[in-house]
């Protein structure tokens, strides 16, 4: 005998309860109330939204979605930043053309890509959010395989002693000021 397969949940959605004719979220065998009535859909909608951020678990792995670095780093290190307010024109810009495409699509093609359609000042100052964003989740949520990592730089003892010595700029030739 061969069985059928159970049907796929349905995700969450709004649902007019035909007695009391208002919104309710609808999740599975929950029905959530919103207290919003029939002629304000537009209301319950966003209260939907808010529903499904509050219910969505960011996806953790090496290869996360670009929207969901750039989320944790909204809410887990912005706001102890002076330029929380600033950042956020930059992160809105970033979710609306890298959101569904994972860290793994973050090329230096598909940076100028991005760029194009910006003044270079604006997609400088974008790009630069995105990176911190990529390294707070590396170093907070875990590795990502797309970061590649930093190799120790490899000199030698005299070379070394060379940077040391021009590190003041006082001995330096007078080509290199």
């Amino acid at each position: 005998m061969v069985r059928a397969m159970p049907r796929r949940r349905a995700p969450p959605r709004l649902y007019l309860d035909p007695t009391r004719r208002d919104w309710v979220i609808r999740d599975g065998a929950a029905f959530i109330r919103t207290g919003l009535p029939e002629h304000e859909r537009a209301a319950a909608e966003r209260r939907l939204a808010e529903y499904l951020t509050q219910k969505h678990v960011p996806e953790v792995g090496p290869d996360p979605l670009i929207c969901d670095v750039i989320g944790i780093y909204a809410s887990e290190h912005l706001p102890h930043t002076k330029s929380a307010r600033n950042a956020s024109y930059s992160l809105m810009n970033l979710i609306e053309w890298w959101g569904t495409r994972r860290v793994s699509a973050v090329t230096a093609a598909s940076c100028r890509e991005y760029a194009r359609g910006r003044s270079p000042s604006m997609a400088r100052r974008d790009l630069e959010t995105l990176r911190a964003a990529t390294r707070f989740y590396h170093r907070e949520a875990g590795p990502l395989s797309a970061l590649p990592h930093r190799q120790p730089i490899q000199c030698h003892l005299g070379d070394a002693m060379e940077l040391d010595r021009f590190a003041g700029r006082r001995d330096a030739p007078q080509g290199t000021r």
